[in-house]
């Protein structure tokens, strides 16, 4: 955890799943596994759900289109640096292993929120701010508070 620079709350709550009891320092393969298949069909979906190649893989072009198509600021420094945070510095392309290796370290509740945003976040330490919903009423009122 500490060497993807991940928050120490990721690893508190990775070990509350996967213990076997309360006071237990440690976890055994079976909880592990269990743990981990628990959340390999959320990661599956998360990866497919970003422009693949044809090949299954993510190259910086497609790093760079799935930016623009969520909001964030698409550039190559960015893209190169997601790619760095998967260790594929030495490779052209991301392949699902290095993105299940990532994914699988975050809470469950994070798997929820869009891949690309907590991808992005990791790799550049610049925070996503979640998407604000206002409620039409309250545009309206506020229209019509201001005179409208």
């Amino acid at each position: 955890m500490r060497r993807r620079k991940l928050p120490r709350r990721y690893a508190k709550e990775f070990m509350s799943r996967t213990r076997s009891h309360l006071f237990s320092r440690s976890f055994g393969w079976k909880q592990f596994l269990s743990f981990m298949e628990q959340k390999e069909p959320t990661i599956l979906r998360a990866y497919t759900s970003l422009c693949l190649t044809k090949s299954g893989t993510l190259k910086k072009s497609e790093i760079l289109e799935s930016l623009k198509n969520s909001g964030l600021p698409a550039n190559e420094d960015n893209a190169v640096a997601m790619m760095r945070f998967l260790n594929a510095d030495t490779e052209e392309s991301i392949s699902y292993g290095h993105f299940r290796n990532f994914m699988l370290l975050l809470p469950s509740d994070r798997l929820q929120e869009d891949p690309r945003s907590i991808w992005f976040e990791a790799a550049t330490v610049v925070a996503v701010p979640p998407s604000v919903e206002i409620p039409a009423g309250s545009v309206l009122r506020s229209a019509l508070a201001g005179g409208l």
